[in-house]
C-alpha cells in the first residue's frame, strides 16, 4: 500500500470560523507491563519505576501553567484497580489501563471531539523499541520506531502490541490535515534503542523486533480544511538511551527529560516548542548526562495553544568575540544577506517585536557564514536567534531575455532590469524571459525559456512594476544559487546514486528503471514516484533531496518536512517511500540531492512559486503537494567544519 501523506489536493488551506480554542490531552505512563519477564522467554524486559510518576508530573504543571481543568486521576488515587481518567478533554492511562487498543482509542476520540485550531496533546512515558525498516528504506538509520503499551510483547507473538511509528505519523498527519494541533512528547527512546536506564547502570533495554509488524487498522488519509501542524519532543536521539534517575521519595524514580522538561516550562511561560528543546537540552548537559540529547521536530515556532508562524529560523552563536550563523552556503546563505537577532524563538516569530541587533553575513562558509553588527552591542549574548529580514545577491547574476513586443514597453522593462543589482550575466544561459501578456495590453509576463507561465508582472507603467519584477526575478536567483551547490560530476556521483521513477522499483538505487527518452526520465503527471538515494560512500552521510518544480518552487522531499533524520550509513538507501512526489504539472522538474558530514536546515532552502517561503501559499505545483500546513522547522544547530557533495538530476513530465 502507498501511503499518500502529503498529498495537498486533499488538505489545501481553507479559513475556519473563529471559536473558543481547546486543549485536549492524553496523558500515558507505563511502569507495570503485562508480559514483562514472562517466564520462559527469551526477549524478556524489566519494567519500570518513574514512568507513571512522569507523566503525572507532566500532567500537574500542564494543569498549573495553562488553567487546564483535567481528568481527576492522580497519583494519590492511583491503583490497579483506579489506573483510568477520563473527561471530555482529558484522557489518562496508567499501567494495565494503558493498553495498545485504549491508547489508539483515546487518541481517536480526542481528535474526533477537536475542532480547527484546537490542541490534542499526547504525553508518553513507558517503554521504546525498533524494528527493520527492511524493503522500505524510509528510515535514515534503517530502522523504525515503536512505543510499547502495556500489553505489548505477549509471549509467542513478539510483533503484537508496539505501536509502530508509522501509525502515530498517519493520526499526526490526519490531526493536522483536519486542521488540528497535534503536539506529541515522548519521555522515551522512541525512534532508537528501547530504554530508559536507570543511575545505577542496569539496562532496561526493550529488545528490538527482528520481523516488521503488521500496520493494524490501515492508515487514515488526510482530509479536512488543513491549517494545523505536529510538533514531537524526544527524550532521547536514535541510538541514545532516555534516562531515569532516584526521585525525592525513596523507591521513586523520575525520567531526566521530564524533569528538564517541566523545569524549563515554568522558567519559560509561553515559550515556543523550539525554546523549550533548547533549554531541556542544556539543562540535562548541565546535569551531567552528556549522552542523552533530546531533540524536537515539527513546527517548533509555535508554542502550546498557539499558531504556527512560517518563519525559517537560524541560530547564531558568538564564538571567540565573532558573531557566527549557524548556517553557510549549503543553507542558501549568501553574502550581503540581512538578519535581526533575537533571545530566542517567541520573540523572534512576535509580530512586531524589536530585536535586539541587526547584522549583515560578510563571509560565507559550507556551514556557517560571519555577521557583522551594525551597532556594536557589548551585552548581546553568546546564543541567539536569527530571522532574515532581506537576501543578498552574492556574486551570482540572472541573464533574462526581454521581448515585450512594444518598443516604449520594452524600454521600461530594460530599465527596471538594469537597476537590478543581480541582473547581467554575460554569456550565461538564459534563465527566464519578459513578454506582452497576450490578453492584457500594457501588461508584462514572466515565463520560463520552455514556455512554462512563472507570474504576471503587471502594467509596465506602474510605480510598483520594479518592485514586483524584483521580487519574482529573486526567486529564480535562489533557484540558481541551489543549483550552483553541485559538485563535480565524478566525485558527487560517487557518493550518491539517485532514483526518481513513478514505477514500482526496489532499493538500492541500482535497482532503478532504465530511462524513458534520450537519457531522459519521464514521469506521468498526477502519478505517483517514488525517490531513493543510496548512500555509495564509506562513511555515514545527511542527504537531503529537494524538488524545483517548473514555476522555480523548491520543497523538501528528504527527509519528511519537520523530520530529523539520522545519518544514512554506507551502502544504506533512503526513500520517501509514504510521501511520494506526485507532480501536478507538466514541465521540467529538477532534483537537487545534498550529502553532507553535518545536519543542516534545509528548510530554510524552501520557496513557494510566488515568492518567499510560506507554508500556506502552496501556490506551484510542487508546493501544493508537498508544501502544507504540517512542515515544520527545525532549529538545529551546524558545526562548522564537514564535507558535502551535490548533485542535480532533470525529469520530465509529461
Amino acid at each position: 500500500m502507498k501511503f499518500l501523506g502529503f498529498l495537498l489536493l486533499l488538505v489545501a488551506a481553507l479559513p475556519v470560523p473563529a471559536h473558543a480554542q481547546q486543549i485536549r490531552t492524553l496523558f500515558v505512563g507505563i511502569d507495570s507491563y503485562q508480559f514483562s519477564s514472562a517466564p520462559g522467554r527469551k526477549a524478556a524486559f524489566k519494567d519500570l519505576k518513574g514512568a507513571v510518576n512522569d507523566s503525572l508530573r507532566f500532567k500537574k504543571a500542564l494543569a498549573q501553567l495553562h488553567g487546564l481543568e483535567l481528568d481527576p486521576l492522580s497519583e494519590d488515587v492511583v491503583s490497579p484497580e483506579n489506573c483510568k481518567g477520563e473527561t471530555t478533554n482529558s484522557i489518562t492511562l496508567v499501567n494495565f489501563c494503558a493498553k495498545r487498543d485504549a491508547i489508539l482509542g483515546a487518541l481517536e476520540t480526542l481528535i474526533a471531539r477537536s475542532a480547527p485550531q484546537d490542541t490534542v496533546l499526547f504525553y508518553f512515558a513507558g517503554h521504546g523499541s525498533q524494528y527493520p525498516s527492511d524493503s522500505l528504506f524510509d528510515q535514515a538509520s534503517g530502522f523504525n520506531g515503536t512505543i510499547l503499551p502495556s500489553d505489548a510483547r505477549e509471549p509467542g507473538s513478539i510483533a503484537k502490541g508496539d505501536i509502530l511509528d508509522i501509525e502515530l505519523k498517519a493520526i499526526k498527519d490526519k490531526a493536522a490535515a483536519a486542521g488540528i494541533r497535534f503536539v506529541t512528547i515522548f519521555d522515551s527512546c522512541n525512534s532508537g534503542t528501547a530504554t530508559r536506564d536507570g543511575a545505577s547502570g542496569e539496562s532496561r533495554n526493550v529488545p528490538m523486533l527482528t520481523v516488521r509488524p503488521p500496520v493494524r487498522g490501515g492508515v487514515p488519509t488526510p482530509v479536512g480544511p488543513g491549517g494545523g501542524y505536529w510538533v514531537h519532543l524526544a527524550a532521547a536521539q536514535d541510538g541514545e538511551q532516555a534516562q531515569e534517575i532516584p526521585a525525592g521519595s525513596v523507591g521513586k524514580r523520575e525520567g531526566v527529560f521530564t524533569t528538564a522538561l517541566i523545569e524549563a516550562m515554568f522558567a519559560m511561560p509561553g515559550a515556543t516548542f523550539g525554546d523549550l528543546i533548547r533549554e531541556v537540552r542544556t539543562r540535562v548537559a548541565l546535569g551531567g548526562l552528556t549522552t542523552q540529547t533530546p531533540v524536537g521536530e515539527g513546527q517548533l515556532t509555535a508554542s502550546l495553544g498557539s499558531a504556527a508562524r512560517p518563519k525559517a529560523l537560524f541560530e547564531a552563536k558568538l564564538v571567540e568575540g565573532e558573531m557566527q550563523l549557524q548556517a553557510g552556503r549549503l543553507t542558501g546563505i549568501v553574502e550581503g544577506s540581512r538578519f535581526s537577532l533575537f533571545p530566542n524563538q517567541a520573540q523572534a516569530v512576535a509580530i512586531n517585536a524589536k530585536p535586539l541587533a541587526t547584522a549583515t553575513v560578510t563571509d560565507v562558509e559550507d556551514y556557517v557564514a560571519k555577521l557583522a553588527l551594525d551597532v556594536p552591542h557589548p551585552n548581546l549574548g553568546t546564543d541567539l536567534i536569527a530571522v532574515e529580514t532581506m537576501r543578498g545577491v552574492g556574486k551570482l547574476k540572472l541573464r533574462i531575455a526581454n521581448i515585450v513586443k512594444k518598443e516604449t514597453e520594452r524600454a521600461k522593462v530594460q530599465l527596471a532590469l538594469d537597476a537590478l543589482p543581480f541582473f547581467g550575466g554575460g554569456k550565461s544561459p538564459v534563465q527566464a524571459q519578459i513578454g506582452s501578456h497576450p490578453e492584457k495590453k500594457g501588461e508584462a509576463v514572466l515565463f520560463a525559456v520552455d514556455g512554462t507561465h512563472i507570474g504576471e508582472l503587471g502594467p509596465v507603467d506602474a510605480p510598483e512594476f520594479a518592485e514586483k519584477l524584483s521580487s519574482k526575478l529573486r526567486k529564480i536567483l535562489r533557484v540558481q544559487q541551489l543549483l550552483d551547490l553541485r559538485t563535480e560530476n565524478g566525485a558527487a556521483q560517487s557518493a550518491i546514486r539517485f532514483c526518481v521513477d513513478d514505477q514500482e522499483y526496489a532499493a538500492p538505487s541500482d535497482g532503478c528503471p532504465p530511462m524513458e527518452k534520450r537519457q531522459m526520465r519521464l514521469l506521468k503527471r498526477d502519478a505517483q514516484a517514488i525517490v531513493t538515494v543510496n548512500n555509495e560512500s564509506d562513511k555515514p552521510l545527511y542527504f537531503y533531496v529537494f524538488g524545483i518544480d517548473p514555476t522555480f518552487g523548491v520543497a523538501l522531499v528528504l527527509p519528511r518536512p519537520g523530520d530529523v533524520d539520522p545519518a544514512v550509513a554506507p551502502l544504506q538507501p533512503y526513500r520517501n517511500v509514504h510521501d511520494p512526489v506526485v507532480p501536478l504539472a507538466k514541465g521540467t522538474y529538477r532534483f537537487v540531492t545534498i550529502a553532507t558530514e553535518r545536519p543542516i536546515n534545509a528548510a530554510a532552502l524552501e520557496q513557494d512559486g510566488t515568492n518567499s517561503r510560506s507554508v500556506v501559499g502552496c501556490a506551484s505545483p510542487l508546493e501544493r503537494l508537498l508544501c502544507d500546513a504540517q512542515k515544520g522547522v527545525r532549529g538545529a544547530s551546524v558545526p562548522r567544519a564537514g564535507d558535502w557533495k551535490a548533485i542535480v538530476e532533470t525529469v520530465i513530465v509529461e
